[in-house]
């Protein structure tokens, strides 16, 4: 345990002084906000270094290693103290005397949620459920790449076609703290986690100190949408879990009910009664536990700055230098959010058209109204489509369109989702219309009017699978699930930050106090409601004995547990990982969530095929896939060494795995004639690996 906890610190150092460094330049920017941005300053820190990183590795200019990451940092650094850099650090220096006791508790935030993260993940380490071999794949595959684009571990001689940017991002991290990927991956979920903690703090406790001045309410909003976003939940496992089985035992339901199962909470939609219409409707929390590294989760922390990045331009609508500083930061973050899950980039790009008009609307000023829209497209959007130029080149979309949806949620299944949300919503409506209604306009400031956006952006979220959707390779009875998933996933980051606003607007803007009373008291209990996931979820997935301090503790190495299976496999990935470089390594193909293409995902070594369906997927084609199967087949089951040898120079092939999984999938292996296009250079208990000659 003691080595992982200073595991964990070597993963956090660099983070940290990345956001020292960051907090430097970016408190100016953050001049309205009462902690000036600092828990945004770690993660703007990490956007623009590792951009610039990508950048120059994409283009040719500088391998991805961690001598040329800590190179370009110092020059970063000294390019941005170029001039006035004792200034610059003394006005840092009495922010911090002034700031210290906000500035230390988002630390302790930040920390505490880190380790403790970590901690949770070290009791279930392992990465060999769901879709962990695809993510810690990308993730080996990108730390073998000196330049980017990194290529497909599971497509031999293709880049990777699918939004890997926060994939990018762990793998430099796992290169800045001198890591391995085996230990980062658990780190980072960590890490994920604690940003969407502390930022969404920051964000909306910063929102209310702008309402009210007042500290002590925006301390208390601000914890409330920040522990919402990482523990809560819907509102189905609270009526499926306890509500119907009391009712039940009183006899006024006469269903059946089985045994509560967690992921039901992302599964309701089509399977609850089962329907042809299954979706998927999963929210940060469940994305905690189960821990996958999927770009929807590495996307939180950058969600988050685009939208308080789209606020702050509201804020400097009178300060041309901070609003483009601004522009330009916000215009590199939706880049990175486009190249980490493109799903997300949409809603963000129309919100922030919006909120350019926010200034020029309230003051009826058309002159301001244009001229910010035009500062707006000029700095952000179009540096946003000038920064994916180099992604651009080497990804093509594999979405089929769009359609409109022929399936509907129910309304009862919709209000169990998402009723809490509407219920915020509805409560913040009538209190700011009838502010407006009273002519209280001067009583209304943008961080208010801010709020109102975002509820009904969340809204309009949970309302798209309901028209549209996006076509991709599943078919009618999957139809809405990957947009239901993406778009309602992004619309639970949006409430959360607002959760905590609304409880404190009702609290001081409802005059009559049994009114109010009522309010908050129905907010209050949903609220509490939505956390009965967690309760479920945590020991569903870690063991249903889990207790954080005496539960046995495993470790942060991900790949540990394969030393007690016993079938040569932890020993086989301990030779291969010795191969320097990215060439070829055939091995047996199997099925998406199956033990096969293990080798390739754990070293980032590249095989000529790997999981059929996420294959077809990231290709939006399965021809493709069907004959580099059938190739390797002929590879290992030819009777004839000429076909074996054609199939090796067609692929580039390496190297050739011969072990318990190729036996499993190939009955008629024909070992011999492997074994004769090379030598035998590792063998142990059933594997065997053969270099070609």
């Amino acid at each position: 345990m003691l080595h992982d906890l200073l595991t964990t610190i070597q993963w956090y150092a660099p983070i940290f002084f990345v956001g020292i460094f960051a907090f430097i330049f970016l408190a100016p920017v953050f001049d309205k906000f009462y902690d000036r941005g600092y828990a945004f300053s770690k993660i703007i820190g990490l956007t623009v270094f590792s951009f610039v990183v990508f950048l120059l590795s994409f283009i040719k200019v500088a391998r991805f290693n961690a001598f040329n990451i800590y190179f370009i940092f110092i020059i970063l650094i000294l390019l941005l103290l170029n001039r006035g850099y004792a200034e610059k650090l003394k006005n840092a220096f009495d922010l911090v005397k002034q700031k210290y006791k906000i500035l230390i508790f988002e630390e302790v935030l930040f920390v505490f949620a880190l380790f403790f993260w970590a901690y949770l993940r070290a009791l279930r380490p392992e990465l060999n459920t769901l879709e962990k071999f695809m993510d810690f794949g990308f993730i080996n595959s990108i730390m073998r790449t000196d330049f980017m684009p990194p290529q497909d571990m599971w497509l031999a001689g293709h880049p990777i076609n699918y939004y890997y940017y926060g994939h990018y991002l762990t793998a430099f991290l796992t290169k800045l703290s001198f890591l391995k990927a085996n230990v980062t991956f658990n780190l980072m979920v960590a890490t994920l986690f604690a940003f969407a903690f502390s930022l969404t703090f920051s964000f909306t406790s910063n929102l209310i100190f702008l309402t009210y001045k007042k500290i002590k309410p925006a301390i208390a909003g601000g914890l409330m949408s920040a522990f919402f976003i990482i523990f809560a939940g819907n509102l189905q496992t609270i009526i499926f879990s306890t509500i119907l089985p009391i009712l039940k035992k009183i006899g006024l339901f006469h269903g059946e009910i089985g045994q509560y199962w967690y992921p039901q909470a992302t599964r309701y939609i089509g399977y609850m009664p089962p329907v042809s219409d299954k979706t998927i409707h999963e929210f940060p929390a469940y994305s905690f536990i189960v821990s996958d590294l999927h770009g929807h989760v590495l996307d939180i922390p950058f969600v988050l700055t685009a939208l308080v990045l789209i606020y702050l331009f509201i804020l400097h609508a009178d300060n041309f230098k901070n609003k483009i500083i601004t522009c330009i930061l916000l215009g590199i973050t939706l880049a990175i959010i486009f190249m980490t899950n493109t799903w997300d980039a949409p809603a963000l790009i129309v919100l922030g058209v919006v909120a350019a008009v926010i200034p020029g609307l309230i003051k009826r000023d058309n002159r301001s109204l244009i001229s910010n829209l035009f500062t707006f497209a000029c700095f952000s959007y179009i540096g946003f489509f000038i920064f994916i130029i180099p992604f651009m080149t080497k990804f093509q979309f594999f979405s089929h369109g769009i359609g409109l949806a022929t399936h509907h949620t129910p309304l009862y299944q919709f209000l169990v989702l998402w009723g809490f949300f509407i219920l915020c919503l509805l409560i913040f409506q009538i209190i700011f219309i009838q502010k407006i209604y009273k002519k209280k306009l001067h009583d209304t400031n943008f961080s208010q009017i801010y709020v109102f956006i975002l509820l009904i952006m969340a809204f309009c979220l949970t309302l798209v699978p309901e028209v549209i959707y996006i076509k991709d390779i599943y078919g009618a009875e999957y139809q809405r699930a990957n947009t239901m998933f993406k778009f309602t996933f992004e619309a639970f980051i949006v409430y959360s930050v607002t959760i905590g606003y609304v409880f404190v607007y009702a609290l001081r803007e409802i005059k009559k106090k049994w009114i109010r009373y009522i309010t908050v008291v129905k907010l209050g209990l949903v609220f509490l409601c939505s956390f009965i996931f967690i309760f479920y979820g945590v020991p569903g997935y870690y063991g249903k004995k889990v207790k954080i301090m005496t539960y046995k503790y495993i470790g942060l190495d991900g790949t540990a547990y394969l030393k007690s299976e016993n079938n040569g496999e932890y020993e086989l990935l301990k030779f291969l990982d010795t191969i320097h470089g990215q060439p070829v390594v055939a091995e047996a193909f199997g099925d998406s969530y199956s033990a096969f293409n293990m080798r390739s995902a754990y070293t980032g070594l590249p095989t000529p095929v790997g999981w059929y369906v996420h294959e077809w997927l990231w290709r939006g084609q399965n021809k493709i896939v069907d004959d580099t199967q059938k190739d390797v087949t002929t590879l290992y089951t030819a009777e004839d060494n000429t076909q074996i040898k054609q199939i090796i120079e067609k692929y580039q092939i390496k190297y050739v795995i011969v072990g318990s999984l190729e036996y499993q999938k190939f009955p008629n292996l024909n070992k011999k004639g492997l074994e004769s296009m090379g030598k035998i250079i590792f063998t142990f208990d059933k594997n065997e690996v053969i270099k070609i000659d």
